[in-house]
């Protein structure tokens, strides 16, 4: 019976990794996290005895879904009949191995809590307090618990976790039980296989600027950006207009090659002058109704608020303030800038891009889960003009955290609910390289 149990611990755990290895690129030696726990076991009362033991263990963590995982660990356990301090024995759990399959209840969040269940073979001792111990024998159960684990950075995160245990291979009768309790931290390593630069690496269109060319230093980036943000965002655009001057001035042209090659530079400067127009336009019209919008959410008089806020001011110019800061790569200081504002202006129709640009300062900043929990905010709102940027951004993000399934999922998302925006195309590709 033991030994079918313990080969059987070994199958699971082999086809387990062998399933995620098909699904996620995971093998043997390549954990998602390695960490240690302090432990604390209670023997439930077998043979009319109780008591407390100490142990640490050694883990391993693979992420088989963004909820589902695989824990496999091993360590040094005891069980006394004190607590503590062994009365009359101690047992010894040594060597000990257990596997865990486990299911979070939350996702993208840095408090998760978490259930699980799975199996634990040991081989153990027993000590007396006169010196004399016993020979090793072997046996294995059934675990079943639950946890929480919390992110503390990038990389760190705090784990607890409770179980009962059932060791139905053991002779003694009635079968012995106990609990066990564990506290400790867990590293998250980072894949190779997702380097830093990895979203700039797919393939551009002809007309689409990459995500890292909307933040460089310079002007016309900048107001590029913020147009498309702060302006763009706030009001719908306007329609485009031709001009009949165009169209006369390239039929002014004879009709040979040369001439059509010249009608078509000239086409080409009546576009650029139209769009320029078109820009100036609708830089003129936000001015406008960004003037309106201030008489509505004009600012209290006051000094500087607790999050950077300048009270006196609208809320326009306290957003362009903060988005100036990001640019100024001053995130932290755009972080509580907006926070600010969410704060002061709840139910601004611009609240939800102040949400989504402290996401982006804290992927500027490279803690990605506090960038997701960002995101995923933009999405609780009721109507916002960064759903698709917010569900972008979190597939990102979820790609430098080496979570593939997930950023799938975003993508296919943005793909789905927002076919005709800007940013589908680049999830599309996306898409093609996952």
């Amino acid at each position: 019976m033991k030994r079918i149990f313990y080969i059987g611990v070994l199958v699971l755990f082999m086809l387990t990794l062998h399933g995620s290895a098909q699904g996620q690129g995971l093998n043997l030696t390549r954990p998602d996290a390695v960490g240690g726990h302090f432990v604390a076991s209670h023997l439930d009362g077998a043979g009319g005895t109780s008591g407390l033991g100490p142990g640490l263990e050694l883990f391993l963590k693979y992420n088989l879904t963004p909820r589902t995982f695989l824990h496999a660990g091993t360590g040094v356990y005891s069980i006394m009949d004190g607590n503590f301090t062994p009365d009359t024995f101690t047992e010894t759990l040594l060597p000990t191995f257990e596997v865990q399959a486990g299911y979070g209840l939350t996702e993208g969040t840095s408090f998760t809590p978490f259930i699980y269940g799975g199996l634990h073979a040991f081989g153990f001792t027993v000590t007396r307090r006169n010196g004399t111990a016993s020979d090793r024998f072997y046996d294995g159960g059934l675990l079943l618990g639950g946890g929480f684990e919390y992110a503390l950075n990038e990389f760190w995160s705090f784990r607890a976790s409770g179980d009962y245990r059932y060791i139905f291979t053991a002779d003694a009768d009635p079968k012995p039980k106990f609990w066990m309790a564990k506290a400790g931290l867990a590293y998250a390593l980072k894949p190779p296989e997702q380097p830093e630069r990895e979203e700039i690496e797919y393939p551009l269109g002809d007309d689409e600027i990459s995500l890292d060319d909307l933040f460089r230093e310079d002007t016309e980036s900048t107001d590029r950006t913020y147009e498309r943000d702060a302006l763009d965002a706030l009001f719908s655009g306007e329609q485009a207009t031709g001009t009949l001057e165009a169209e006369e001035a390239s039929s002014s042209y004879p009709d040979t090659e040369a001439g059509q090659l010249m009608a078509r530079i000239q086409d080409l400067r009546n576009e650029m002058e139209q769009r320029t127009r078109r820009i100036e336009n609708l830089e003129n019209k936000v001015l406008e109704n960004e003037r309106a919008i201030a008489s509505v959410t004009g600012g209290i008089a006051g000094a500087q608020g607790s999050f950077g806020i300048d009270n006196s001011r609208s809320f326009k110019e306290n957003y362009e303030n903060a988005l100036q800061r990001f640019y100024n790569k001053q995130y932290q200081d755009a972080i509580r800038m907006f926070s600010g504002l969410m704060a002061s202006n709840p139910d601004h129709r611009l609240a939800s891009n102040c949400q989504y640009w402290i996401g982006e300062s804290y992927n500027q900043l490279k803690q990605y889960r506090q960038a997701i929990d960002a995101f995923r905010a933009v999405l609780n709102y009721k109507s916002s003009y960064k759903f698709d940027d917010a569900l972008l951004m979190s597939g990102i993000c979820y790609l430098k955290l080496g979570d593939s399934a997930t950023a799938r999922e975003n993508f296919q998302q943005l793909v789905s609910r927002y076919p005709d925006s800007e940013y589908a195309p680049k999830a599309m590709r996306y898409l093609g390289r996952l």
